[in-house]
């Protein structure tokens, strides 16, 4: 098994820079920091070769039947600072 690498999103910068030492001590793999929800999804696209956040939504709603349009809805509100509307 290969090394487990892990993403780390934190919106306070310090806090995820004094993680990342801390998890490659005890072996893993820090392939990238976000600070938010948005960024985190298009890093993990592009971490796992999709063309953007929104196949990776497509794929995650195939995959485990929890729809992409409510997904979206909560980073869009996470984006703006505006409630999600029902």
């Amino acid at each position: 098994m290969g090394q487990v690498r892990i993403l780390i999103v934190e919106d306070e910068p310090l806090i995820a820079e004094d993680l990342r030492p801390h998890l490659e001590e005890l072996g893993y793999e820090v392939c990238a920091t976000c600070d938010n929800a948005l960024d985190a999804m298009a890093e993990i696209a592009d971490l796992l070769g999709f063309s953007g956040p929104s196949t990776l939504a497509r794929w995650h709603q195939a995959q485990f039947g929890i729809p992409a349009t409510l997904r979206r809805k909560a980073l869009l509100a996470q984006a703006t600072g505006r409630p999600a509307k029902a």
